[in-house]
């Protein structure tokens, strides 16, 4: 937590600053100020866009830890991450009629030396385009009418705020949502339960949905 290296910590929201209060290793007041302009400055992505070849984003947000990331995020190893990833891209994305965007998440620091298996796999599909360039994000929302993603990570928040629909898959493995946030994002996205039995079917299905239906 920022709180537990510094004296003053501003946070988005109350719930983050009371989180930042409570923790036992806190050294800071944490206030709450607000969302910064650029992400209320997201809204202005929310034009549609005609073109089906950019209709779907998928914004993945599975990296590997290596000997890297804090054990405590997530409650799977790598190989069953690329797992998880793999059987998304195979069981949905590859199946569906249209061509699907593929943004990895973005790796400052490589895990492993060797090609990711995943990437590979990625790019060999004839109707998924994988984006090469290591561009955030944000600068790309405004060219597609809905989009995927998964995992209770600050990337959610440049999603949300476009005000397109967002299509969020929930792991019990992969960073999973609160309680709370579950009822909240149920709400307000579409929601979808990884771990269902027919998960893979369900998903492909409602996103083979006209768009001007979800939309």
């Amino acid at each position: 937590f920022d709180s537990s290296a510094s004296d003053l910590c501003l946070t988005h929201t109350d719930i983050s600053s009371k989180v930042h209060n409570t923790t036992f290793f806190s050294h800071a007041q944490s206030i709450a100020v607000g969302l910064p302009s650029r992400l209320l400055r997201m809204s202005s992505c929310n034009k549609e866009n005609n073109s089906i070849n950019s209709s779907l984003l998928y914004v993945s947000t599975c990296l590997y830890r290596g000997n890297y990331s804090a054990h405590f995020v997530e409650f799977e190893n790598d190989y069953l991450s690329f797992q998880r990833e793999l059987g998304l891209v195979s069981n949905v994305f590859s199946k569906m009629t249209y061509t699907v965007s593929y943004k990895g998440y973005p790796e400052e620091n490589p895990r492993y030396i060797d090609e990711d298996p995943l990437i590979n796999y990625v790019k060999s599909v004839n109707n998924i385009k994988y984006i090469e360039d290591k561009v955030d994000v944000r600068y790309l929302l405004s060219e597609y009418n809905i989009v995927v993603t998964s995992g209770a990570t600050s990337t959610i928040g440049w999603l949300v705020m476009t005000g397109k629909p967002v299509v969020f898959i929930n792991w019990k493995s992969h960073m999973p949502l609160t309680t709370d946030a579950k009822k909240y994002f149920k709400d307000g996205l579409f929601l979808f339960d990884g771990d269902r039995k027919n998960f893979y079917n369900d998903l492909r299905l409602f996103l083979e949905t006209p768009r001007n239906e979800i939309q």
